[in-house]
């Protein structure tokens, strides 16, 4: 031992406490790292988002339907206001409790253009859609049919604009075509062409690749529209002579409209006469601006 020095004694001391320290360090039981976690975010939807589509179910658009009844059926939010109208009908009603909308129309043979309109809560329009079908009566060989007019016209193929879109139309040389204006018709020697800018309704086959056209009814001069239009308004004047007056709720346009025989008036779900015609009360009235503002349906709110 004579060979350790105090000096050396020290350091292996220090040393050996050194050690000692750490060894127990080492022991001790280690702190828990928590993993970061991936941030989880709650979206908060508004009302507005969680409102169900307004949507039409039946009839589908260009469906060919062999009866004149039909229903129109969709869905939409509880107790909404939903005018429907066709160029010779108008109605007015309430989606249901659990927003369901079934209402039948009848409508001629050939086409019908169906608007179906949502209000919301001011009156004004939600949502809008229009639904061509068209009702051949019995047995058809037709099984799907297209209307719209013509874009472009390039060798065959007929593209037609429609409510869907751009639609290519085949046609081939027995395709039959008429012109549905007796005057022009007759002006017509052989097979009409299809000019851009007609008015068609086709109908033939369809399949995955093409519409292939078996029969054209061309409209050149009077085309297919619905003439009637809608407004929620205010009663201004009652009706005098089958006139009486309304004030638009949306612009505070004052409309003159009449009256005849054939005009519905509607409220609390029966019919009333003219004489509930009264000032200030609020209404839907769905009208011809073309015929002297001629109105087809006053539903009041």
């Amino acid at each position: 031992m004579k060979f350790i020095t105090p000096a050396l004694a020290v350091i292996i001391i220090f040393s050996l406490i050194g050690f000692t320290v750490y060894w127990l360090w080492q022991r001790q039981p280690k702190p828990k790292v928590e993993e970061p976690q991936t941030k989880i975010e709650t979206v908060v939807k508004n009302e507005e988002d969680t409102k169900p589509a307004t949507f039409i179910t039946s009839p589908k658009p260009y469906q060919i339907l062999a009866d004149t009844k039909l229903r129109v059926e969709g869905i939409a939010q509880p107790d909404t206001t939903i005018i429907i109208i066709t160029d010779s009908q108008a109605a007015a009603l309430k989606s249901q409790k659990d927003g369901t909308i079934s209402y039948e129309l009848e409508i001629p043979n050939g086409l019908s253009l169906i608007q179906v309109v949502a209000l919301d809560q001011k009156f004004e329009e939600a949502q809008n859609v229009t639904i061509p079908v068209y009702v051949s009566k019995g047995e058809t060989k037709y099984k799907a049919f297209y209307s719209g007019s013509v874009n472009k016209i390039f060798e065959n193929t007929i593209t037609l604009s429609t409510i869907e879109g751009t639609v290519d139309i085949a046609t081939a040389p027995d395709t039959q075509k008429v012109l549905t204006n007796p005057a022009a018709a007759k002006k017509t020697t052989g097979k009409p062409d299809v000019r851009v800018g007609d008015y068609l309704i086709v109908l033939g086959q369809a399949n995955q690749e093409v519409f292939r056209a078996e029969l054209i009814e061309i409209f050149r001069d009077t085309k297919p529209v619905i003439n009637a239009s809608w407004v929620s308004a205010k009663i201004s004047s009652v009706a005098k002579s089958n006139i009486f007056s309304a004030t638009s709720t949306k612009d505070n346009k004052l409309i003159e409209l009449t009256l005849n025989k054939n005009s519905q008036i509607m409220e609390n779900g029966k019919k009333v006469t003219a004489a509930a015609i009264v000032k200030d009360k609020t209404a839907i009235i769905i009208y011809k601006a073309q015929n002297d503002n001629l109105t087809l349906l006053l539903h009041f709110l």
